[in-house]
C-alpha cells in the first residue's frame, strides 16, 4: 500500500511540476542564435569562439539584478524636471547646474613618449559638458553630474571607482551590483568587475549582454531617437522603441531616451549639416533631406579617405562618425553629442562600451580601453 501511495505521489508531483521557463535567445528584435559575435578580452586573453559567445550573451541576458532600483536611487539626482512620464530615473540634464565653484573639466590629454598632448584629435571647441557664455559657464546637467565629471577628469577618487556584481542564488541567475573604490577592493571583496565607475542604470548583466549581442546599435538606436525630435513629450516614445529594438532594461532605455531627446534639441543643427556636407548649395538643407526624409547618414567626407577597404566599410555603414580617422576626432554631429550629452549619459547609465572594455565599431585612438572587467569571469561552472 505504501508503495502504491508512494508511486502515486511521484506520478502527481511529474503532472503538476512547473516547468523551468526557457531562456529568452532574443534581445529586442535579433536573435542571438543567429548572431555573428566573438568575446575578446585582450588584456587576459580570453578569446570565446562564436557559439560560446552566444551561450555567455545569452545566459547573462536571463539573469536579474535584485537591487537595480536602490542603484539608482543611489545617482541622488533631482527627479522632477523634464522627467519622463512613468519613467523610474531622473534626467540628468534638468536642472542644470549653476555653481560657477566647479572645476572646469580638464580638456582631453593623451600622454606619448612621456609627454602630454592636450586636445589630440584637434577640436576647435575643447569644452565637454559646459560652454562659456562671457567667461562663465553654462552647464548641460545637473549640478551632481557636473561635479562628478570634472572629478573625473582632474584624477579624484571617484575616478577609479569600479562596478561590480556577485551571484545571491546556486543558479547563478540573481545578483546585486555594487560601486567599489576601486578594482583592487572589488576583488578583496570577491565581486566581479563588470564595468568602469560607480554603477547606474544600464549596470545590468542584461544590458552587457546587449552590448556584446548587437555590436552594432548605431542604426536601431539613431532610428529611435529620430522619432522624439529632440521633444521632451517624446521621451516615452523613444524609450519604448530601444526596449523592441535593442532589448534594454527600462532604466537603461531612458538614459538612451534622455541622451537621444538632448542631443537632438542640442545638436540639430550641427547634425544636419555633418550629414549634408556634400551638398553643392546648402549642406543645412541637404542634411534635413538625407537624415529626416531618407533617412540616410552616410556622407563621408573626404579627410576620411582611408587605404584601409574594411575600415572605410565600417566608417560609411556607421554614418561616417568621424572626420579624421587618424587622430578619431569625430565629425561635428557626434562631438556635439559627446560634449553636450555625454556626461550626463556617463553619470547615469554608467556602463559604456569602452569601459565595459568592448570594443567599438568607431576606431578612436586615442582611447583606451578598460580591459579590467572580463565578462568570461562571472560564472563558476
Amino acid at each position: 500500500m505504501k508503495a502504491l501511495l508512494l508511486c502515486l505521489g511521484v506520478l502527481l508531483a511529474a503532472e503538476f511540476a512547473v516547468a523551468e521557463p526557457a531562456p529568452q535567445t532574443h534581445i529586442g528584435r535579433y536573435n542571438i542564435l543567429d548572431a555573428d559575435i566573438h568575446y575578446r578580452n585582450p588584456n587576459t586573453g580570453v578569446a570565446l569562439g562564436q557559439s560560446e559567445t552566444r551561450e555567455l550573451v545569452i545566459r547573462l541576458y536571463n539573469t536579474r539584478a535584485v537591487n537595480h532600483a536602490d542603484i539608482v536611487e543611489q545617482l541622488a539626482l533631482q527627479s522632477d524636471v523634464n522627467r519622463g512620464e512613468g519613467f523610474a530615473s531622473a534626467n540628468p540634464y534638468y536642472p542644470r547646474a549653476e555653481e560657477v565653484s566647479i572645476a572646469l573639466p580638464k580638456p582631453r590629454s593623451v600622454v606619448r613618449d612621456g609627454k602630454t598632448v592636450h586636445n589630440p584629435e584637434g577640436y576647435a571647441d575643447i569644452a565637454e559638458g559646459y560652454e562659456l557664455e562671457n567667461g562663465r559657464p553654462n552647464y548641460f546637467q545637473q549640478q551632481r553630474v557636473s561635479q562628478w565629471f570634472s572629478d573625473v577628469s582632474h584624477g579624484k577618487a571617484v575616478a577609479q571607482e569600479v562596478c561590480a556584481v556577485k551571484f545571491t542564488d546556486a543558479a547563478q541567475q540573481r545578483y546585486e551590483l555594487k560601486t567599489f573604490a576601486n578594482g583592487e577592493a572589488a576583488k578583496q571583496a570577491g565581486w566581479t568587475i563588470t564595468h568602469q565607475y560607480h554603477c547606474g542604470t544600464c549596470s545590468t548583466l542584461q544590458d552587457l549582454a546587449a552590448y556584446m549581442g548587437i555590436p552594432d546599435q548605431t542604426t536601431p538606436v539613431r532610428a529611435c531617437t529620430k522619432k522624439g525630435r529632440g521633444q521632451l513629450s517624446k521621451l516615452d516614445d523613444v524609450k519604448q522603441c530601444i526596449i523592441e529594438e535593442v532589448g534594454f532594461t527600462e532604466m537603461c532605455a531612458e538614459s538612451w531616451a534622455y541622451n537621444g531627446i538632448h542631443t537632438g534639441a542640442e545638436c540639430a543643427l550641427d547634425c544636419m549639416r555633418s550629414y549634408g556636407r556634400d551638398a553643392w548649395l546648402s549642406p543645412l538643407l541637404r542634411g534635413v533631406f538625407n537624415t529626416m526624409v531618407k533617412g540616410e547618414f552616410s556622407a563621408c567626407p573626404a579627410d576620411v579617405e582611408s587605404d584601409d577597404p574594411a575600415l572605410r566599410a565600417i566608417l560609411q555603414a556607421n554614418g561616417c562618425p568621424l572626420e579624421n580617422e587618424k587622430t578619431g576626432k569625430l565629425n561635428a554631429c557626434l562631438w556635439c553629442d559627446e560634449k553636450t550629452s555625454g556626461p550626463g549619459f556617463k553619470y547615469t547609465a554608467a556602463r559604456t562600451r569602452r569601459g565595459s572594455g568592448l570594443p567599438s565599431a568607431i576606431p578612436r585612438p586615442n582611447d583606451r580601453l578598460f580591459y579590467e572587467a572580463d565578462h568570461s569571469a562571472y560564472f563558476n561552472d
